[in-house]
């Protein structure tokens, strides 16, 4: 697979997860789905901010913002990092050692 899922398409990627090649998939897939819906929150937030009716508590509401920017950021290094770690066991089964203790 590709240095990191965020250079490839989704469709190269939901290929790769539906076929038969060994690829990691459950944990990279959940982490992707929670990435893309913490970027979707935080851009409801920032319209929601910025209405011209917003009655809100504006700083618990950017406290929440850059949560949600900051933990979807944070999700993409964690998809990369099962990626390489999944890369790795296949690695080390190829060469017949169990170097991650799995």
């Amino acid at each position: 697979m590709e240095s990191s899922i965020w250079t490839g398409t989704l469709t190269g990627f939901r290929e790769k997860a539906g076929g038969t090649v060994p690829v990691p998939a459950g944990v990279t897939i959940s982490v992707i789905t929670a990435s893309l819906a913490l970027a979707l929150l935080a851009k409801v937030l920032d319209i929601t901010g910025k209405r011209k009716g917003f009655s809100g508590n504006p700083e618990r509401l950017g406290a929440l913002l850059d949560a949600a920017r900051s933990e979807s950021t944070r999700l993409t290094y964690l998809a990369d990092e099962d990626i390489r770690a999944f890369n790795q066991y296949l690695e080390c089964m190829r060469r017949g050692q169990d170097e991650a203790g799995w």
